[in-house]
């Protein structure tokens, strides 16, 4: 009978830092407290048109979030965006609620 065993060869064992490498490839820049955010100077950009003066805060957010939870995310500018969203979102509920009840209790 012949031998099927899987041999290590047969296995991308690349780590993440040699992919990381890769983004340097792509005109990534890395940003964040532990530099492990990688955007495009276009990303970049983008990312101050939506976030405006916050943007900082957004990536270092990610990049400690990160970092503490061993986490990697395909594409940090998309990643931001949508913590940045949520956030927003969530503001203007936390607003309307807080409207409403003063509004109920004024007109008690």
């Amino acid at each position: 009978s012949q031998d099927f065993r899987k041999s290590e060869g047969n296995y991308n064992n690349i780590s993440n830092n040699e992919l990381r490498k890769n983004d340097f490839s792509k005109g990534q820049k890395s940003y964040g407290i532990y530099k492990n955010i990688f955007l495009t100077d276009e990303e970049y950009k983008d990312l101050i048109n939506e976030l405006g003066s916050r943007i900082n805060e957004y990536i270092d957010r990610l990049s400690s979030y990160m970092k503490a939870n061993n986490r990697e995310y395909q594409d940090h500018k998309a990643t931001i965006i949508n913590w940045y969203l949520n956030d927003q979102a969530k503001n203007i509920n936390d607003r309307s609620t807080r409207k409403m009840n003063y509004d109920i209790g004024e007109s008690l």
